[in-house]
């Protein structure tokens, strides 16, 4: 006899395991499914686009150097490796600097007193071209480059300055926007105001009038070389308020020189002294306190510009404390000196409240300095030296020696 049980459950089993497969492929499927719609979709995030404004950074500050950007009113303490954007703004102030280092390694060092404008620091990151370039509006600062692609430009209120390859030089911008522009490496192009194309290379050097005029390209005159203040240990001793005297070799081509003193007392090097148009090889400089300094000097053509600093040679200063004061002698006046064997009859005047001695021995004084005494004498034989001192209240001493003959 067949078992139709055996067969009904079997089949059930084989039912219900088919059924389970598949709600676990549909459990499986469904999630994954849904994440490929999901993906689909969702849709793509903007890829990053190029940065239009890429920042400088300051490389280094020394003292009070501010920044303000574009569109502010607060000026902000420079920082060391705080970006820098187009059309910011960077002040110093005296005896401050500040070197702004861009994204090309183009370096600007911008001298006390100045103020510059960041006009450009871009580049499109699908070549190799790019843009730097800044205006300085007043003051002075040195630049250097050593990039050979992209444009770096300079501006000033008169001109505008395009550097060729590895360039260094220097500009300095006065009132109504003069300027004076050393190449001293490399070369630039000038476009001047009143329209005048120029081409400086290494060792060459304009100024440029408030008007745009150029003057005549001019030879750089050779750096000077500072001698060493105090001789070889670079040591000057000096009464305090006394001023330091510096010197150095004179320069082929110079009309006159530049000197510059730094400070490197307070941990940073500070500018004490600068002072250009000096006609001889000698500078006296005055308020120099005790401590380490640093001198350099440069040649000025005669228009004025100026060329390589010498070597900055180093020297300490210290200070001796000052002489006493000298004190003035009060007056004495001996009106009677006699003498009877051995007692002096002293009659005179001298400063109100000083004191009066005779061999010593004091002497009354009067109020209003007179004096009349009777002195006796140590008998001695032979001629006797009488010393008349008279002390002031300050300190100052007036004295008279006498002699008087043997006693008989």
């Amino acid at each position: 006899m067949s078992n139709p049980n055996l067969t009904t459950g079997s089949g059930n089993r084989r039912l219900r395991a088919a059924r389970l497969v598949a709600a676990l492929s549909f459990l499986v499927a469904v999630p994954v499914l849904g994440f490929f719609l999901l993906r689909e979709e969702r849709p793509k995030a903007p890829e990053p686009e190029a940065q239009k404004d890429v920042a400088a950074m300051f490389e280094s500050v020394q003292g009070n150097v501010k920044t303000r950007g574009v569109g502010g009113l607060d000026w902000k303490t420079a920082e060391v490796k705080v970006p820098l954007r187009r059309s910011d703004l960077v002040r110093t102030y005296p005896s401050s600097s500040a070197e702004i280092r861009f994204f090309d390694e183009t370096r600007v060092t911008v001298r006390p007193d100045s103020l510059i404008t960041i006009e450009e620091t871009s580049r499109d990151p699908n070549s190799t071209s790019s843009r730097v370039a800044w205006k300085v509006t007043s003051g002075e600062i040195n630049y250097e480059t050593a990039r050979k692609e992209g444009s770096t430009e300079a501006v000033t209120p008169t001109f505008r300055l395009a550097l060729e390859g590895n360039s260094a030089g220097t500009m300095r911008v006065g009132e109504g926007g003069q300027t004076a522009v050393a190449q001293l490496s490399g070369a630039a192009s000038i476009e001047t105001k009143s329209g005048e194309k120029i081409r400086l290379v290494a060792n060459e050097g304009l100024r440029v009038d408030a008007s745009g005029k150029a003057g005549a390209k001019e030879i750089l005159p050779d750096p000077p070389s500072g001698n060493a203040p105090g001789g070889d240990a670079h040591l000057i001793s000096l009464a305090e308020g006394a001023p330091v005297s510096l010197s150095w070799t004179a320069s082929a081509g110079a009309a006159a020189y530049r000197v510059q003193v730094e400070s490197k007392n307070s941990g940073s090097q500070e500018v004490v002294f600068d002072r250009d148009g000096l006609p001889g090889t000698t500078a006296s400089i005055p308020g120099l306190t005790e401590g380490d300094f640093s001198f350099r000097v440069a040649g000025l053509t005669q228009d004025g510009v100026q060329g390589r600093f010498s070597i900055a040679v180093s020297f300490k200063v210290e200070r001796t404390p000052p002489p006493p004061p000298r004190v003035a002698p009060p007056s004495l006046v001996i009106e009677a000196f006699e003498a009877r064997n051995n007692v002096l009859r002293l009659v005179g005047k001298t400063e109100p409240g000083a004191r009066l001695t005779v061999n010593g021995d004091p002497v009354t004084v009067q109020s209003d300095g007179s004096f009349s005494e009777f002195v006796t004498l140590a008998r001695r034989e032979g001629e006797q030296r009488v010393v008349i001192r008279s002390t002031s209240l300050t300190g100052g001493v007036a004295e008279e020696t006498r002699t008087l003959a043997p006693v008989r």
